[in-house]
């Protein structure tokens, strides 16, 4: 039964969006995973391996970002399922993932099934996670997978054995093949405290011990993923890490949001058509003015139990939420310098995830304390639930009574002192009032019952999950989607098919009021309608625009530093402004939508070059007025001067992967090839190895002899062989320790 009220919970929040006209679409979830998934599932479809995504950013590495998750098992759904319902369930299995190991976490601290379904309905439909189960497909699995990392860590540390182990780095691995390592920091954390703290000091180091050994194999099992992303990594901004420090940070002034569903969401709907600000960037954000989960309510009924769950529980959840808060408070400071690799990952609210599950854990385990039994307890369960249940009906009336002059108060002291906002919270709030005061109330009365408290309860803290997780998993309309721009097809009217001929590049930060639209929605069509960054693949337009985590620090200074050299060399034949952005000069024509667009010459996606200057610091040569791409090329580690005529160069390309290039040199020259430079880039000529230069910090360079008639390019990413390798050694040895230990147990 318990698993039932389970299965209800995870089946009501999903049930909506399993509508088959309607479709994830929250933010990265359209701006990025969409048209990534896409392109992965029509690739894997044809029989072919996805490692280069030549759509975005003038081609990248697919492993060189952790977050497409090409190696999560969930992928095998892009070959099973129709596209549109693959997409929904390879986010929505993050629900009953969730469930599954809070119950099995809950059971192990002693809670009976009751008890231990409230941590499952409580971490499943918490906010947190439903927020990133619409936004952020990477870390809604890693969050998802949490507690059942920690359960399969905490089996191995109590009973050593292959099996047990086996399962646990699988369990462990998965995190970072679904592109969320930290988890795998995360679980180790937890499951390292919880068992050290249970443990004596003569059985400290032996227990450290088992830990490393399974944190080991979990990185090992997911090295396919994050050995190559660790590759890429290099090729960024040491200080962009530092530069983030603090962004996306938990607000302290959001934090009556665990309790209180709505009022403290960040709800962009609840602007309403045309309005630009909501309730949480007017009162409850710091820079930027949106937040990283939508909603971090888990209800006041689990609060309320968790309050009676233990201290430990309670301090681990505390000691997350403080570190949530980013500057605000020393504790993710110490952190970063105190635990090894926490300092390499951004955005401090992610630690709502930890916190909400420790939280859930806490509800089931004062469940179990409070409503199995322990008459004393119960009576208290029910004096603080009706006593809260008091205080937030008394809050209503408060706030009823004194409407016009709380809304005055709050536009006084708002962001920007929007009169129109006030009012959009003080009605989100007095819904949240009531019915979180409806909740405790009926805690209160489950508590005063004589038999089935927990059953009670149970379904208490199911109808408060239901409150807090489904306003979350927003969705749209499938058009929204899957339709063609206009701006694609005036593109491709002009130029021809994109591919392999021509890029665009455009900043798409920003959205256009479009009318009739709530904003959520006003945000989605926009960056559709524009062709933001890795939403041109779903169209077929090729992008010199980057939208990953792990950015080129050499190609971003291009771009911006030597616009006119960069769009050269990489094919950029149209520019995209938006009609916020200051008047554009001659050239520039209008486009759908207000949109300003210029069309500038271009150089072959393939062509010689006779003279090339060796600088290690080539931006000023970029940046001189005089500078000719198609004549003179810059590299760090190469230059020469040849007479006569540069020669020719034509590309042939038959998959993402792999380039030839048919060539005529009547001298020494170097190869220029349109394509982001990525040392995983391997060069023949003529049969022969040739190492591939980065050419004007932006493309591809290789260098030929005089008389040279081909080059072969070919794709691998750096960092996965080896990543392979040791994921196959790995699991062979676990599975052959495994199979060895069952069949001596089947011996005996």
């Amino acid at each position: 039964m318990a698993g039932l009220l389970q299965s209800a919970v995870v089946a009501a929040l999903c049930a909506p969006v399993l509508d088959p006209d309607v479709q994830l679409f929250w933010r990265d979830t359209q701006r990025f995973f969409y048209p990534f998934k896409l392109a992965i599932a029509e690739r894997l479809r044809r029989g072919e391996l996805p490692l280069w995504d030549p759509w975005t950013e003038s081609g990248a590495s697919v492993l060189g970002q952790l977050t497409p998750g090409l190696w999560h098992p969930a992928t095998l759904l892009y070959l099973a399922l129709p596209f549109p319902l693959a997409f929904k369930l390879n986010h929505l299995i993050a629900l009953p993932l969730a469930a599954a190991g809070a119950f099995l976490l809950a059971r192990r601290i002693g809670a009976q099934p009751w008890a231990a379904s409230i941590a499952a309905v409580t971490y499943s439909g918490s906010g947190f996670l439903c927020a990133m189960t619409a936004s952020n497909l990477p870390f809604a699995l890693g969050h998802a997978t949490l507690p059942l990392a920690v359960w399969a860590i905490l089996r191995f540390v109590d009973a050593p054995a292959a099996p047990r182990l086996l399962v646990a780095a699988a369990v462990l691995g998965s995190c970072g093949l679904a592109g969320e390592p930290q988890t795998m920091l995360l679980a180790g954390i937890i499951a390292g405290v919880w068992v050290l703290l249970g443990a004596g000091a003569r059985a400290a180091p032996r227990t450290l011990a088992r830990l490393a050994l399974c944190g080991a194999c979990g990185v090992l099992l997911s090295a396919p993923a994050t050995f190559p992303a660790a590759e890429r990594l290099r090729l960024g901004d040491s200080r962009r890490l530092e530069r983030a420090a603090g962004l996306f940070a938990l607000d302290a002034r959001r934090l009556p949001g665990l309790a209180l569903p709505w009022a403290f969401d960040d709800a962009p709907e609840l602007a309403g058509p045309g309005a630009s600000d909501t309730p949480y960037s007017e009162y409850f954000s710091g820079e930027p003015h949106v937040a990283f989960a939508g909603s971090i309510a888990v209800g006041v009924p689990a609060l309320v139990l968790a309050a009676f769950g233990g201290a430990g529980l309670l301090a681990g959840a505390a000691l997350f939420l403080l570190a949530a808060l980013g500057p605000a408070t020393p504790i993710e400071w110490l952190a970063s310098h105190l635990i090894p690799g926490f300092a390499l990952f951004r955005y401090s609210e992610k630690l709502v995830g930890p916190a909400t599950l420790l939280i859930a854990l806490a509800a089931a385990a004062g469940a179990q304390r409070v409503l199995g039994g322990e008459a004393r307890l119960a009576r208290r369960v029910l004096v603080s639930s009706g006593a809260i249940a008091a205080i937030l009906f008394a809050l209503r009336l408060a706030g009823a009574f004194g409407h016009d002059s709380i809304a005055v108060w709050l536009a006084q002291h708002g962001r920007v002192q929007a009169a129109s906002t006030a009012p959009l919270f003080l009605s989100a709030l007095s819904r949240a009032l009531l019915i979180e005061a409806l909740l405790a109330a009926g805690l209160a009365a489950a508590a005063a019952l004589r038999e089935k408290r927990d059953l009670v309860a149970a379904v208490v803290c199911a109808v408060s999950a239901l409150c807090c997780g489904s306003g979350q998993l927003v969705t749209a309309p499938r058009e929204l989607l899957e339709s063609r721009p206009p701006l694609a097809d005036l593109l491709a009217s002009r130029a021809g098919p994109s591919a392999s001929t021509w890029r665009i590049e455009s900043d798409t930060e920003q959205s256009l009021i479009l009318p009739g639209l709530d904003a959520r929605l006003r945000r989605a069509a926009w960056s559709a309608q524009v062709l933001a960054p890795r939403i041109n693949a779903a169209h077929r337009i090729e992008s010199a625009s980057g939208y990953g985590s792990l950015n080129d620090e050499a190609y971003g200074l291009a771009q911006s530093a030597a616009p006119g050299v960069f769009g050269a060399v990489l094919g950029v034949r149209f520019r995209v402004r938006m009609p916020w952005e200051t008047a554009p000069g001659p050239g520039w024509t209008e486009g759908p939508y207000g949109t300003w667009i210029l069309e500038q010459r271009t150089l072959p996606r393939a062509f010689l070059v006779s003279r090339v200057v060796r600088a290690q610091a080539p931006l000023p040569l970029l940046r001189n007025p005089g500078f000719d791409p198609e004549r003179v090329a810059v590299t760090a580690g190469l230059g020469f001067d040849e007479p006569g005529l540069a020669g020719e160069a034509q590309l042939q390309r038959d998959s993402p992967e792999r380039m030839r290039i048919v060539l005529r040199a009547p001298g020494r020259r170097l190869l220029v090839v349109s394509e982001h430079f990525d040392p995983g880039w391997r060069a023949r000529v003529d049969g022969a190895p040739a190492p591939v230069l980065r050419v004007d910090l932006c493309a591809l360079g290789v260098e030929v002899p005089a008389g040279a008639r081909e080059v072969k390019l070919q794709f691998l990413p750096r960092g996965l062989v080896a990543g392979a390798i040791a994921c196959a050694v790995t699991l062979a040895l676990l599975g052959a320790l495994s199979v060895r230990r069952y069949r001596s147990a089947a011996a005996r």
